[in-house]
Parts: structure tokens; C-alpha cells; sequence
């Protein structure tokens, strides 16, 4: 399940009790076209990774993939534009790979946490 974040559409729905704290972190692809696996992060069960491009990157995309190889192919990932992001049930932020079309270009990570 993935939720998409952004784009005038905005679908929140809380299933458990809130939590008291959460992780964020900040994560680049320094050089566009070489793909970069996300840090190790335990995602709680019934919690979501959200997976946001920063508002700074522009027109630029940001784009997610479940591997390495797939982060290279258009039909095998998702484009985040500028502002957007998406949600998902994950195990480990880990199982996620993201790519840029440019370089320097950056994501924003937010996991809720007990």
C-alpha cells in the first residue's frame, strides 16, 4: 500500500494511536543517473516511510524505485516532482532506492516513532 502526497491531494488517515516522537532525515543523490539506496531506518508496523522531494529542487525530478536497477527505468519507478511525496508501508526505509534527473537534488525522510 503507498499513499502519493502532493498535487492538490492530500489523504491522511490515522490507524493506530499517535505516536511521541518521529525521524527525519535529509538524503541526496549527489550525481543524477547513479541511484542511492536510503539509510537504514525500522519503520513500526502500521507506520508509514513518507518519502518527500524537497521544494528546493525546482522543476527537477526525484525518482523511487524498489532497487538500484529499477531507479534507472522509467517504467520501473515513480516520479516525485518539487513539493511532492509519497507513502510507504516498508519494513526498512533500506528497501528503498531513489535517482534524480540532475544532480544535487534532494528527499526528505519522516518516520513516526515509539
Amino acid at each position: 500500500m503507498a499513499k502519493f502526497y502532493g498535487g492538490g491531494v492530500n489523504s491522511i488517515t490515522a490507524p493506530f494511536a499517535n505516536e511521541p516522537s518521529f525521524i527525519t532525515e535529509k538524503v541526496t543523490v549527489v550525481t543524477a543517473g547513479t541511484p542511492v539506496n536510503l539509510p537504514s531506518i525500522l519503520i513500526p508496523d502500521g507506520r508509514e516511510l513518507t518519502i518527500r522531494a524537497k521544494v528546493s529542487n525546482g522543476k527537477k525530478l526525484i525518482y523511487v524505485a524498489n532497487s538500484s536497477a529499477n531507479a534507472l527505468l522509467a517504467a520501473s519507478r515513480v516520479e516525485l516532482a518539487a513539493g511532492e511525496g509519497v507513502g510507504l508501508f516498508v519494513t526498512n526505509a533500506n528497501a528503498v532506492w531513489i535517482n534524480s534527473n540532475a544532480n544535487n537534488q534532494d528527499v526528505e525522510l519522516l518516520v513516526e516513532q515509539p
